[in-house]
This record gives structure tokens, sequence and C-alpha cells, in this order.
């Protein structure tokens, strides 16, 4: 179908005349031109209409409400792996926040280096329109891995739309004009890249975590409620909250901060210590470079052809060093990492890289049954090899090698330190080239100075800028009256601001459950009250907890905490009383904590210990100290407290 999609694309009479790429190529242009002055057209019109910087409309897909107080206007590429990632965020926004909250409006951004994404994008405004919003998402949901299999006919089944409709509205050429339109109006807001996301107009761009998302979001409930106590109608609220907050791409660059020149970040060499990682290369190389990377990673992917002619062009001049930093959101790269180390462990660096090699190539197949065939392929046990896995035998090895992606700024994959010297990204031979060839001339005048070959990278991470690590936060103790668990005498603190109807909040209840059970013994909960604003049963259900406690003490505080968010769509007052009941508490004293001023004292010193701390959004926890804001994952909660209990060993508060 593809293939159809592409001929369809391509006038007759050019493909007569000219090669059929240049022939594809020119008439695309000439479709793009004629709807880029279609959507500017439209776009005109929509300001005249008062329809917002950024107008939506039927032949955008959507899911929600029209009158959602939040619209999320995505612009995306179905080649784009970062797209990929987006659509299981935007899905679990849509889970936490429902209909009636949030829209979430489609629109096309196919990439030019994406050759089959313009295609798939048509097939996708053809599904729309032949089968309606429905149809649509499930065309959505399945067409990433419809385009790598080149399958769609089992996916318009489950969509409900029969190919001979689909074909029929492709030959109209509606839909490569719906999306040329798309294109044009991304041009317009100022976007370059996917996937790139507008909230109430906000720009807001790249596959960012499910928890920044929802800063915005509740800043912009917060916001549509305010105007409509103001007395706008529920269905002006997006227009009207799109024309306060659209920024102008001109005025977005004139605000943004000015790029530094030449890649000052290479010039800082920071402390990469080599540890006991998978080396390849030789001791006395003149020239080491750390990877961090992840083996879901697809950049990391990409640029391992780039490492491979490196190493072709500087042979015994360089080392390799390998650091593991399995990102969360890669669900199978960690599992992969372990078999790697296990592969090492077994049978020493040269199989490491061997298994390396492999798993890069198989990116795609990193599932339990695949590592097995890899552990077998490589002379290994496969049983014995995927307990391993299992076992996470060598967690605490990528947890410290995480740890030290931390500290020297290697937040994402992949990314590289030279002799010290960072590059981030898959970049181009020629950068890492640049930065090697004055390396080794570095190494070249060490060596004249007297330092052995086998020195110089020790030589050179003496004078290496030391890991920063995390900023602690000056956090006002707990209170005296504060629910906790955990024992007293606990090494670590972890301060918890929370909002009881805040739905993130909800979710990072089981990590911290999970960070109990990996620490047991040396932590202590401590909750905090951060009501926010625009939830308005946050309040009230905040005193239904504090009344548990103050009747029955910390146990039943936190058996009310577990109901709240078991019940957190159920919140009213007869539902707390209700919840009350199941705890056995006094009803008449429940209903007078709600009904009364009895917690507020206690709420409002919470707020203010959390606002001098710098919490603007829940859930905000703090370790001893050390921040951890949004619904973050258990590898991070559990960085922290790495953190935390080095400092005491070192004797540091």
């Amino acid at each position: 179908m593809l293939a159809a999609m592409r001929a369809h694309l391509s006038h007759t009479s050019l493909r007569t005349r000219l090669p059929e790429p240049t022939a594809h190529r020119l008439a695309r242009a000439l479709v793009l031109l004629a709807a880029l002055l279609v959507g500017l057209g439209r776009a005109t019109e929509a300001r005249a209409d008062d329809l917002g910087p950024v107008p939506v409309g039927a032949a955008d897909p959507s899911t929600g409400s029209a009158t959602a107080p939040v619209t999320i206007v995505y612009f995306g590429d179905y080649q784009c792996p970062f797209c990929g990632k987006a659509m299981a965020t935007l899905a679990e926004l849509r889970k936490l926040y429902g209909e009636p909250k949030l829209r979430i409006v489609y629109k096309h951004f196919p990439l030019a280096m994406h050759k089959d994404a313009g295609p798939a994008a048509e097939l996708g405004v053809a599904v729309h329109q032949a089968g309606g919003n429905r149809a649509f998402a499930i065309f959505h949901e399945g067409a990433f891995e419809a385009l790598r299999t080149g399958s769609y006919d089992e996916l318009l089944g489950r969509a409900g739309v029969t190919r001979a409709a689909v074909d029929r509205v492709l030959k109209t050429g509606a839909p490569a004009q719906k999306v040329a339109a798309d294109l044009a109006l991304a041009a317009q807001l100022g976007l370059t890249g996917t996937p790139s996301f507008l909230v109430n107009g906000r720009v807001f761009t790249g596959a960012q975590p499910t928890a920044k998302f929802a800063e915005l979001i509740d800043a912009e409930l917060a916001a549509g409620a305010e105007l409509l106590r103001a007395g706008v109608a529920p269905g002006r609220l997006y227009v009207e909250l799109a024309k306060k907050n659209f920024v102008p791409p001109a005025a977005r660059a004139a605000a943004a901060p000015a790029k530094p020149a030449a890649a000052p970040a290479a010039s800082t060499v920071q402390l990469v210590p080599i540890g006991s990682s998978p080396t390849k290369g030789s001791p006395a190389a003149p020239v080491t470079i750390v990877i961090f990377s992840d083996f879901q990673c697809p950049y990391c992917s990409k640029v391992v052809p780039t490492l491979a002619a490196l190493e072709k062009k500087y042979g015994a001049s360089l080392r390799f060093v390998f650091k593991h930093n399995p990102l969360p959101f890669h669900a199978r790269a960690e599992p992969a990492a372990e078999l790697a180390l296990e592969v090492r462990a077994r049978k020493g660096d040269a199989a490491f890289w061997t298994a390396h090699d492999r798993l890069f190539a198989q990116q795609n197949a990193l599932e339990d049954t695949d590592l097995e065939q890899l552990a077998r392929d490589l002379g290994l046990d496969p049983k014995t090899a995927m307990a391993a896995v299992t076992a996470r035998k060598h967690a605490a090895a990528i947890e410290a090698d995480q740890d030290l992606a931390d500290d020297a700024g290697a937040t994402g994959t992949p990314s590289f330190f030279v002799n010290g010297r960072k590059i981030a990204g898959a970049q181009r031979l020629e950068a890492f080239e640049a930065l090697v060839d004055e390396e080794l001339a570095h190494a070249a005048a060490l060596q004249k100075k007297g330092v052995p070959a086998t020195q110089i990278y020790a030589e050179i991470m003496k004078g290496a800028q030391a890991p920063a690590g995390a900023t602690k936060v000056s956090v006002p103790p707990p209170r005296a009256d504060s629910p906790v668990r955990g024992a007293k005498t606990a090494p670590v603190t972890v301060q918890m601001f929370g909002d009881f109807q805040c739905p993130f909040c909800a979710k990072v209840q089981a990590t911290l459950t999970e960070l109990e059970k990996a620490y047991p013994g040396q932590l202590r909960i401590v909750w905090r009250n951060f009501p926010l604003a625009f939830h308005h049963a946050a309040r009230p259900a905040a005193a239904a907890a504090l009344e548990a406690r103050r009747q029955k003490g910390d146990a039943a505080f936190w058996q009310m905490h577990d109901l709240l968010y078991a019940h957190q769509d159920a919140l009213d007052r007869a539902s707390l009383l209700d919840l009350g009941k199941q705890l056995g508490l006094n009803e008449t004293e429940l209903a007078a904590a709600l009904d009364g001023t009895r917690f507020d004292a206690t709420i409002e010193a919470d707020l203010t210990d959390g606002k001098a701390a710098g919490v603007a959004g829940t859930p905000a926890a703090f370790v001893n100290g050390y921040p951890v804001r949004g619904a973050q994952p258990l590898a991070t909660f559990k960085r922290a407290v790495r953190r935390a209990l080095a400092d005491l060993k070192r004797g540091k508060p």
C-alpha cells in the first residue's frame, strides 16, 4: 500500500518526462506549495473566526471533549522513535486526567528524512475521514509497528475500515492536502522537529516525561478554572487560553538564551573514572573514549558504526570504555545490560564487545527468548545466563554507572567523554575526529614531559572537574504532628509533599513501597500536605487523613492515605465519611474535621514549608534533602537514597 500511496502523490505527466525520484520530489513540492497557501489561508480565516493562534477543527483527529479546559495539539511523525514514546505518554495522560479535562488533537508532521512517514500520515488521514476518531485512534496506536513491517491490512481491519474505502479517500487527494496543511501550520508556528506539542498554546517539544506534562496541565487547569469563574463559556476556554499562552516564533527565538559558541562543554574535562568497566584497546592508548549507552536506544545504535570507523582509523591510539545507562522508559535495556555483563563475567571483555555488537544489531529483539538465544550463541548456558538476568545479578554495577552518568551530566544516551571531554548524542564522525585529534596532540605533549603512556588518562583525570553530584535543598524538618512510617532512627528521611487528588501522587505511592522494600529499616517516610488550589477535594481529603491520625495514630493515617488514593475519583464529603466508617472512626468527629478548621493550621504549615523548599507541584519528595520532583521511576529514588547513605558514610550531614 505504501508503494501505491507514493505513486498516488506523483503526477503522471511528470513521471513520463523525469526520473522517478525527481518527479516524486517535484510533485510533492507542488502539492506542498499549494497546500501551504491553503493552510495559510485557513489560518487567516481561523483568526478571523476567532479560533485562536493554533486552530483545530473537525478534520483533526482528536480524543476528549471539545470543552475540556486543556487541549494538547500534537504534531507527530510515524517514523520518529520519540513520537512512539510520546504516544505512550499521551495515553497515560488521558488515563490520569480523563476526557472531560483533557483533549488531545493530532496533526501530522512527517519529517523529510523519514521517507515512509509522509505516505503513512496520508493513510492516517484517509482512515480518519473514512472511519472517524475511533478508527484513527486504533490506526494511530498500531501505525508505528505497521510501518516497520510494511503491512497495514490487519490494522485497517481492527480500525473498522476497508482498504477499498481508504483507497477511495486517498484518490481524492484530500489526505495529501491535509498533511501539507498540517506541515504549513507547523512552519507557521515555528515547529522544527517531532514530537512537538502545544498545551493550550504553550510550545512544548520533545519526548518529555509524563510529570513534565503534568506540571503544564495542572497549571492550565488552574488557569481554566479562573476563566470559568470570570464567566468565560467552557467552549471558549481553549481559544482564550491559547491566545494568552502562545508566543510567536520570532518572540520565542528572541527570548531564548544565546547559543554558546564552538562547543565550550567539550573544553571542560570531567572526572570520569574507568573503574572496573568493560574496555577495548590498550591501557597505553593515548585517547580513552568512555561511552554511556543504552542497548534499546536507537541513537546509541546509530552511533555504533561511527565508533567502528574511529577504531579503524586510529587503531591502537584509542581505548573504549563502556558504561551502562539504561533509560527508565526502555523496558528491555536493563535486561540486555545484565546479559552483556553476565557474558563478560563468564568470558571476558572480548566476549562483552561481541555481545554489545549483537545486542545493537538485534535492537528490536530484546525479549527474554531473544536474550536466551543470544546467550546460547555466545557459548553460555542459556538457563544460567537468564537466571542471572532475572535476578539482576549485575544491578550494582549498572546502578554505579548510572550514578556516574548523573554526576557527569550524561543525562541522555548516547553520551561520550573523550579523555574527559564530553560529546552528547549520535554526532557525526567529524565531530569525534576533531576531538580525538586534539587529544592525541595533548597526549603527545604529556609524553614529552615524561608521563608514561599507560598513565596518560590518569594524569589527565588529576586535573579533571569532579562531579558536582545532586544539589541538596534546605527543607524544614518534619513537624511533631507529621504522619510518619518507618523507624524513627532510620538514617534516611523521605519527606513527601503530596496532594490526595493528584493522579501522579497516586502513581508514586507504589514506587515508595518498592523503595522501602529495597532499603529495609533504612527509610523513614514523612507525609507533608500540599493540596493544590485547583484540586478542590484535596484539602478535605487531607483533613480526613489527619483526623484518622488524631483518632487512631499514624497507622490509621496511612490506612486512610491508601484508601484515599484507591478511591481518588470519589472524594466528596459523603465518600470521605464512608471511608472513615471503614476505618472505625468516630463519624461525628470526622464530620467536624471536614466541616471546620481543625487542621487548617497544620496544612498551611506544610504548604509554607513546601514553598520554602521550592515545591510548586506534586508529588515532590526530599531524600535527606535531595529533591526528587514528580512521579519519578524507582531508579531515580534509589539514586537519591544511595547519595544520602554515601553522605552519611563520609560523615557528611
